[in-house]
């Protein structure tokens, strides 16, 4: 998990971070985020509820 998070340092990886799907996106921690240059604003939805018992 460390590993696949410390390669999105690279740009083309973060590129493909910010084609994740916003669901799991709005699962990684604020920090995380701002390491792949994103915040909480550019989740759409991202203050809303998650739907229960979600899976990856």
């Amino acid at each position: 998990m460390i590993r696949h998070i410390q390669n999105w340092h690279s740009a083309a990886t973060a590129r493909k971070a910010r084609r994740m799907s916003i669901t799991k996106l709005q699962h990684l921690d604020d920090h995380l985020l701002s390491d792949i240059g994103l915040t909480r604003a550019d989740i759409p939805y991202a203050h809303r509820q998650h739907v229960p018992n979600h899976r990856f």
